[in-house]
């Protein structure tokens, strides 16, 4: 989206994902102490429902990406990306 559209608090869905990706990874790295497996597990588990809410925000962004190719077809508009908010 072009900056004087965007709302304050706005972000790039595609980003949020990546950066809690990135979050999920390290989480799992730094927080699991050696030796507490059952921790681990959990952790895991948590790991595991992240990523599978990333997923649906992920699929439903390039839906909004493929919606807006096809509108923004017929009236020549600049192909933006979808934010949290818009979807």
């Amino acid at each position: 989206k072009n900056k004087s559209s965007m709302i304050a608090g706005d972000i790039d869905a595609l980003k949020f994902c990546a950066a809690m990706r990135i979050f999920a990874e390290w989480r799992i790295m730094r927080q699991v102490p050696e030796g507490f497996t059952s921790y681990s597990v959990g952790m895991q588990l948590g790991h595991k429902d992240i990523i599978l809410n990333l997923k649906k925000i992920e699929t439903s962004a390039h839906a909004w990406v493929r919606r807006r190719e096809k509108e923004e077809h017929h009236f020549n508009c600049v192909q933006t990306r979808p934010t949290l908010r818009d979807l």
